[in-house]
């Protein structure tokens, strides 16, 4: 796809598998939010982040990177964007929460 040929390079060949097709409308992982800088601080701060390839007015910056464990699909409805979860949704995505075997770094 053009993803993977566009961050082969930045991730290294083979590094990270990109899938042959996209979860909709269902909760993949969660993040914690570390800090939410503006595109001149995030640029300003060089070399501790990596080069991030948009034109946001703000990135946020997370670690502690956990995915749901592929085998399992927790539905929700909403849009691609960060959102509040209903109390049983965060539940269920509790039991299947696995570290990500990818680095946030």
């Amino acid at each position: 796809s053009q993803y993977a040929a566009q961050y082969s390079g930045e991730v290294g060949e083979g590094r990270v598998p990109f899938p042959a097709e996209y979860p909709v409308s269902c909760v993949v992982g969660c993040v914690e939010v570390a800090d939410v800088l503006s595109a001149a601080q995030y640029e300003a701060a060089g070399a501790q982040h990596r080069h991030e390839d948009n034109d946001a007015r703000f990135l946020f910056i997370c670690r502690n990177a956990q995915m749901i464990d592929p085998r399992v699909t927790v539905r929700v409805s909403g849009e691609h964007k960060i959102f509040t979860l209903d109390d049983s949704t965060v539940a269920q995505s509790n039991l299947h929460l696995i570290e990500s075997p990818f680095k946030l770094n």
